[in-house]
């Protein structure tokens, strides 16, 4: 919750409710109320969100994706994304191999976007592999992750795996668990969704130019070689393979492979360029070893000059970064965080004095000096949410900017 206090000393204030501005190209900010204010929002493409209902919802192209995942209002800010896998609905395709004879029907009940598009696998009565597979084209020696959403139907595990390397993991779709690797060091995760759907996931590393999603039934949870019952099975849908190192929102494919593009969030009509401002930031954190921009007030490009927060993972420790830049010289404040979560941060910085202080969560973290040249205020002109470069995914809950740099207490009450 942001205080009364703090909006009414504001600059600019955005901060989600259910009822939040929004249309094709804009979200608006509750300060200023001016509509040419707004943040403008950029991404060419129809792309997915968590409705209030726990359904994914497709949203028009420019939409911002305000979603409801965790519950909560949080605007979802990804980066672009190429889901490699053809007709990504569709397993009853010859895009996909059947290759131990399951039987595949298709459009058989609502899938997770509740349209009835989703496919039913049962396996047959012999004692084999039960699993179906399509290859796709990938860069030797690069992360990707692998999903499927699916739901059981009548059989509680199953497997997901590259069938190239044979690394992935089983899942038990009853307890909504990640079980054990088949080979190597495969990371696994599992979403639950609504009316008993999961996400399930594996990020590996290529092996070559090739890449297999296999998606198999088991009788255990360990062994990938049973006899069938010839009506047990699963209801699948939305099959994804990308180059990240987690699964992003869901991608539709249907005869081309698709590149959904980043979501640009920014605003360039506040008077930003000045020489003391505070930058505050409500956002849900998810660490992966990929940089993840948060907020960034930026010269418009080439992003030569900047002021941003992003997150990260450094050595298996997770930190929030609040970093200075003006080419080529950098000043770069790394906090080391227990976990994923909520986080309230705060930057606030006097370019003139050459000071700045740093808060979160109610704690000052730093109040000092820039140890490098700071930034040339009169480029700061732009502020992007999720965002640092060409480093996005973040899952913003509001900001506010302030044009001035406020006290330490101001900013342990701000971020508390």
């Amino acid at each position: 919750m942001i205080k009364t206090e703090a909006y009414n000393e504001s600059t600019q204030f955005l901060g989600l409710t259910t009822k939040n501005g929004f249309k094709a190209g804009k979200l608006y900010t509750q300060k200023p109320l001016s509509a040419a204010d707004a943040f403008v929002v950029d991404r060419n493409l129809a792309a997915y969100r968590i409705n209030q209902s726990g359904v994914l919802e497709l949203m028009a192209a420019n939409v911002p994706r305000v979603d409801y995942k965790n519950g909560c209002p949080e605007i979802l800010i990804e980066n672009e994304a190429t889901n490699s896998l053809i007709r990504s609905e569709e397993f009853n395709t010859t895009a996909w191999s059947n290759r131990f004879g399951l039987s595949i029907s298709a459009n058989a009940i609502n899938a997770p976007n509740d349209t009835l598009t989703a496919d039913r696998v049962i396996e047959n009565s012999a004692n084999s592999d039960h699993y179906f597979y399509q290859t796709a084209s990938v860069t030797a020696g690069t992360t990707y992750t692998m999903s499927l959403f699916v739901k059981n139907n009548g059989r509680r595990y199953c497997y997901l795996l590259d069938g190239y390397t044979a690394n992935g993991r089983f899942f038990d779709l009853q307890e909504g668990l990640v079980l054990g690797n088949f080979i190597g060091s495969s990371v696994g995760n599992i979403e639950s969704l609504s009316n008993g759907w999961y996400r399930i996931s594996v990020t590996v590393t290529s092996s070559g130019s090739l890449m297999s999603l296999y998606f198999g039934l088991s009788n255990n949870g360990t062994s990938l070689v049973y006899t069938g019952d010839g009506t047990s099975g699963f209801y699948i849908w939305g099959a994804q393979l990308e180059q990240s190192s987690f699964a992003t929102s869901y991608i539709p494919t249907t005869t081309t492979i698709v590149t959904r593009p980043p979501d640009i969030i920014e605003n360039n009509t506040i008077n930003y360029d000045i020489n003391q401002a505070t930058i505050f930031v409500r956002a849900r954190l998810d660490f992966s070893t990929d940089v993840r921009g948060i907020i960034t007030l930026y010269d418009g490009g080439p992003f030569e000059n900047y002021i941003t927060i992003y997150s990260e993972i450094i050595g298996a420790v997770k930190k929030i970064v609040f970093q200075t830049y003006t080419d080529p010289d950098e000043n770069k404040y790394e906090l080391t965080v227990p976990s994923d979560g909520i986080y309230n941060m705060a930057f606030a910085y006097d370019l003139t004095a050459n000071t700045y202080a740093i808060a979160v969560n109610g704690n000052i973290e730093f109040s000092g000096t820039f140890g490098n040249i700071t930034p040339t205020s009169s480029e700061l002109n732009t502020l992007t949410l999720g965002r640092i470069g060409s480093f996005y995914d973040a899952r913003v809950i509001g900001s506010m900017f302030f044009d001035s740099k406020l006290d330490n207490t101001s900013l342990e009450n701000l971020t508390a």
